[in-house]
């Protein structure tokens, strides 16, 4: 049967074939055309979104399509994350929720191997504590011990810790222990764990500024995240109303008097019983932070490469004694690592006498098997000019001191297996 039809609640309707309640037709006259369960359509014009449907729809009367089905072709195909909403809420009072987090490894390991440093930040003061680690492992024995140290310090109980998905933070008998509340964010969702995330990326930016001023070698970034943090909990911040950390956690402002510019010049008076009436009554070093409990500085000596705390020290805060060596190594064309420290002499890059000297020793000692060193750079300058002094007998002694090899010559073992004879005739 070919005519036209009209659709009508899911059933085509053959024209002049008009429907009566007293109709004589039986239902076998009728084409049932209802849809079927695929959209054609929406498989036609490639799963496009819903609004896109509903424009073609109205705009092509031809075209049919159930946009309110669910498609699982789309779900799999095109379904991404939910965004997430700002959170505004903050904790009553201090250690009702602390946020946990380990940043790390990093490919250059600290001076003293550490490669992670346990990020521990308090979500009502916003206050800030990094532990170094060398390992995950340490990350349990580190929480219980911070436990602790709040309620001797601050006679508080921590309420809750929040933290990622980590195996490392799964201390359920230490929780029990202490009443806590562990939250966990779920698997790859770092936003439910933003508050410490965004810390390390703070964190990092410091610490970073603080190395490029310095110039100071990558090795030394743990004691350059270690000043950051005693910085970060001074300086002011939107979040907690242009307040500091310090000042919500400690009842009161902070002081600025202490603190020195990162990476600079300083002299640290030498301790009376190491040294006699003419020795030096200093020692050069660079300024590294502060130590918790000691009203100190850390210092590294540039000539032993020691790190140690003391008070009695002058700083010089507009000189980065390692930005003098760099300068001099780009002067000098020396592509050594800038982590060979300044020896001897004036730290100015202009007067580099000393500096020009260790540089010549590090080449000399890496490079070449010398049976003695120039004391100093005057005498390789000589020695020098004596070499470029024109020699009648220069070509002959030449040949004379021509190294030999006395090592016994094989034949390769490829050529076992063969006949061959090995040519004698190169032996000394």
């Amino acid at each position: 049967m070919i005519g036209q039809v009209d659709f009508n609640q899911g059933l085509y309707y053959l024209n002049g074939f008009p429907i009566t309640k007293n109709s004589d037709f039986s239902p076998c006259n009728m084409l049932n055309c209802a849809k079927s369960d695929i959209d054609t359509w929406h498989y036609r014009l490639g799963h496009p979104a819903r609004r896109i449907t509903e424009h073609i729809c109205k705009a092509f009367p031809y075209v049919q399509s159930k946009c309110s089905d669910v498609c699982d072709v789309c779900h799999l195909s095109k379904q991404h994350k939910l965004p997430f909403c700002k959170s505004d809420t903050v904790s009553d009072s201090c250690f009702d929720l602390v946020h946990l987090d380990i940043w790390g490894p990093i490919s250059i390991p600290s001076i003293h191997g550490h490669k992670y440093f346990l990020t521990v930040v308090d979500d009502h003061s916003r206050h800030t504590w990094i532990f170094l680690m060398q390992a995950k492992s340490e990350t349990r024995k580190l929480i219980q011990n911070f436990i602790i140290h709040i309620k001797n310090q601050f006679d508080k109980t921590i309420k809750c810790f929040r933290s990622d998905n980590g195996p490392e933070f799964n201390c359920v008998d230490i929780y029990d222990t202490y009443g806590i509340t562990y939250q966990k964010s779920c698997v790859e969702t770092p936003q439910q764990n933003s508050v410490v995330e965004r810390k390390h990326q703070h964190i990092l930016n410091v610490t970073r500024s603080l190395l490029f001023q310095s110039n100071m070698p990558k090795a030394y970034w743990c004691y350059a995240a270690t000043h950051a943090i005693h910085i970060i909990n001074r300086l002011p911040t939107a979040v907690l109303n242009n307040k500091c950390p310090y000042e919500i956690l400690y009842k009161k402002p902070p002081t600025f008097l202490n603190l020195k510019v990162f990476g600079t010049l300083c002299f640290a008076s030498t301790l009376d019983n190491n040294r006699t009436k003419l020795d030096p009554r200093a020692r050069k070093c660079v300024f590294l932070g502060f130590k918790t409990g000691i009203k100190g500085y850390v210092l590294l000596d540039t000539l032993s490469r020691e790190i140690f705390i003391t008070r009695n020290v002058i700083f010089y805060e507009n000189i980065f004694p390692f930005k003098a060596v760099e300068q001099c190594i780009q002067t000098n064309g020396d592509h050594h690592d800038s982590d060979f420290l300044l020896k001897e002499g004036d730290h100015s890059p202009n007067n580099s006498k000393d500096l020009q000297q260790t540089f010549l020793r590090k080449n000399i000692e890496d490079n070449i098997e010398t049976e003695s060193i120039p004391d100093s750079v005057s005498d390789i300058s000589s020695t020098n000019e004596d070499n470029d002094q024109p020699s009648d007998n220069s070509q002959g002694s030449r040949d004379t001191n021509l190294r030999r090899s006395e090592r016994q010559r094989k034949a390769p073992l490829y050529l076992k297996d063969y006949i061959h004879q090995v040519n004698n005739s190169m032996k000394p």
